[in-house]
């Protein structure tokens, strides 16, 4: 009879841990990218909360399938897990995908912020070649707002 009520007990309590951690992530997805952006870097002492916020803003973002917020959210996993390639295979990625099918702003605006990013890192000539790959790109599709972001 005991041992059918610790088996209840630990069941029930499973149960209610999962679904305050199941609530919490969906109360989460519900905040803007600003938001989750301002929890990461106001938490980030507290590198497993910060992740918590990273992750949710990478989430947020392929459910809205919103690709520079989800830029956004490799980065800070890649700045929280101090990793690098996170954020740059996620570039890598998206680059060869957009390669295929390419569209007004990519992959000019991934190679634009790998740059950026890389410049950051004091890879310059990467961030360099990065930037000409970027600047070819738009001057081709002669796309304005992208050429004064180079």
């Amino acid at each position: 009879m005991k041992k059918i009520f610790v088996l209840l007990l630990v069941i029930g309590l499973s149960l209610k841990v999962y679904s305050q951690n199941h609530i919490k992530q969906d109360t989460l997805l519900r905040k803007s990218f600003e938001e989750l952006s301002d929890l990461f870097y106001n938490s980030k002492p507290d590198t497993l909360k910060a992740y918590i916020y990273a992750k949710a803003k990478f989430r947020k973002a392929l459910k809205e399938k919103d690709t520079l917020e989800m830029l956004n959210g490799k980065y800070l996993l890649a700045d929280i897990l101090n990793d690098e390639n996170i954020y740059l295979d996620f570039c890598d990625s998206l680059i060869n995908i957009s390669k295929k099918t390419p569209t007004e702003n990519f992959p000019a605006q991934v190679y634009i912020k790998r740059a950026t990013f890389l410049f950051h890192k004091r890879r310059n000539s990467k961030a360099l070649e990065d930037l000409i790959k970027a600047n070819l790109i738009v001057n081709k599709q002669k796309n304005l707002y992208l050429k004064n972001k180079i």
